[in-house]
């Protein structure tokens, strides 16, 4: 598995971890937030198809884990993880 600098989101978007600032629970996903509270992106998560609080709060922590690791880091199989909350 190769390393890189970017954090894939599930949708594809790229974004540099040292650009995100926040992530935080909302309704209906998780948003990715720059210094300026501005929304770098938003991970949706579909309460109909998964333990929506659960899943929610586990992608916040990966998020946050990625963020704080320096340098190239293994990509988040993002179909792994909400494959462990689907209902």
């Amino acid at each position: 598995m190769s390393k890189s600098n970017f954090l894939k989101l599930p949708n594809g978007q790229f974004i540099r971890p040292f650009m995100i600032c926040g992530a935080s629970a909302t309704a209906t996903g998780v948003t990715l937030v720059d210094s300026a509270n501005k929304m770098l992106g938003f991970i949706p998560v579909d309460a109909s198809v998964y333990d929506a609080e659960s899943a929610k709060n586990r992608i916040v922590e990966l998020i946050l884990e990625r963020c704080d690791t320096k340098g190239p880091a293994a990509p988040i199989d993002w179909h792994a993880v909400l494959k462990d909350f689907k209902l």
